[in-house]
């Protein structure tokens, strides 16, 4: 669900971390960050590039992220505002990968009966990049959005993980949502387009998209009710890397996990 507020209505707290961007790096980024508090968020992580990456960010004996009551991330892409014409596409671009995603989101969240994640567009910023010889400087546009989800994508790393998969796998490839209307024309597309022979985002979600109701449908089965059971040493120890895509393919070191996946997809008519 797109949440049409004003742009210059949400204000970053970034509570000492770092929103620069790297010139030259245009690629989708993710922070946690809280839910907006009389027109602004404050920042509870930095911005990293890697989905898994973020997951690193849950692990803590007193973590602010998932003790919330919702899910919330600043998303982020940039480009080089000296190229207006870029910089424009870039920003369209963005907006609309990301209302996709959100979109994609929906339609699993009814099905399943969640809440529904919604997105806020956000005011843009520009930053002045030196290079390293400090003989010439970029600015740099960096175009954000807001995702606020509800506290069930909280429950595992795998679900923040699945969840973000959703949210950038448009930005690397149009085709593989189109313009999804339901859930039925969703699953059908993405049968109809599997393939086995691709790399990135769209080979993640083509491996994990039969699994997606079994994360959401299932959860408590799958997974703990509370975080609790992802935050101990052995997890976080054999976390690096741990996602959805890990999950489905037989690559997880948390073979209990991993095994119980596999045993509800059997029942479920996915494996044999």
């Amino acid at each position: 669900m797109f949440k049409k507020d004003k742009k210059d209505l949400i204000k970053v707290n970034r509570n000492g971390h770092s929103v620069l961007a790297t010139f030259g790096d245009s690629r989708i980024m993710f922070a946690f960050t809280t839910r907006p508090k009389k027109g602004e968020i404050t920042m509870l992580s930095g911005f990293v590039r890697c989905r898994e990456d973020l997951t690193s960010f849950l692990y803590g004996a007193k973590n602010k992220i998932t003790s919330n009551r919702y899910l919330a991330l600043l998303v982020r892409r940039s480009a080089d505002k000296s190229n207006i014409q870029a910089n424009v596409l870039v920003k369209r671009n963005f907006e609309k990968s990301l209302e996709t995603g959100v979109k994609v989101l929906n339609i699993m969240e009814e099905k399943h009966r969640w809440p529904l994640t919604k997105m806020y567009k956000m005011k843009s910023e520009t930053y002045c990049f030196e290079n390293e010889w400090k003989d010439k400087s970029f600015k740099i546009a960096s175009h954000y959005a807001l995702i606020v989800a509800s506290k069930r994508w909280l429950k595992s790393p795998h679900l923040v993980s699945l969840l973000t998969l959703i949210l950038r796998v448009p930005s690397s490839s149009k085709t593989v949502f189109g313009k999804p209307k339901d859930y039925e024309t969703l699953m059908k597309m993405l049968k109809d387009k599997k393939r086995t022979d691709l790399s990135g985002d769209a080979n993640y979600v083509y491996r994990t998209f039969e699994y997606w109701d079994i994360f959401m449908g299932k959860q408590n089965q799958l997974f703990s009710k509370d975080m609790k059971v992802f935050l101990g040493r052995s997890y976080k120890n054999g976390s690096y890397g741990e996602g959805v895509y890990k999950l489905c393919t037989y690559y997880s070191h948390h073979n209990k996990l991993q095994t119980k996946l596999h045993q509800l997809a059997k029942k479920a008519g996915i494996e044999k």
